[in-house]
């Protein structure tokens, strides 16, 4: 999965979960529909392909060579999360599918993550080392 979800209960609330997920645009995207306005108020997010498009393929990804990352969230009831547990096992494919729906869509931010100076090195290493195995069976 390119992504990563996670279920934290909002501090001071007994009856609110918020559901945070972190991934790959082109995966999370699918999962969002709605974002929030300048007022951080939820309105439909319309604009999905043409951002994934324009802003994060060719821009951030593409001229600038960023590795990009989405998040979104929602909220849950305590109650319906819990419900989610019962009737699903946290690890299968259900449980993140009824729980990554619906989500809200926050922002995408770009990071720069150059590659190591001896990248070159550990590459030819791990090719050695396939050609070791291969050699072996």
């Amino acid at each position: 999965m390119k992504r990563k979800t996670v279920v934290r209960q909002i501090p001071g609330s007994k009856t609110t979960c918020r559901v945070y997920v972190k991934g790959a645009p082109e995966y999370l995207f699918q999962l969002c529909n709605q974002t929030l306005n300048h007022r951080v108020e939820q309105v439909d997010f319309h604009n999905k392909d043409e951002l994934l498009e324009e802003v994060v393929g060719k821009t951030m990804a593409g001229e600038n060579c960023l590795k990009v990352l989405t998040y979104a969230f929602k909220e849950i009831s305590l109650e319906s999360f819990n419900e989610l547990m019962h009737t699903y096992s946290c690890e299968s494919a259900e449980f993140r599918s009824e729980l990554e729906t619906d989500l809200i869509y926050l922002g995408t931010f770009g990071v720069e993550d150059p590659l190591i100076d001896d990248i070159h090195c550990s590459v030819q290493l791990i090719r050695f080392g396939r050609i070791l195995d291969d050699h072996e069976e």
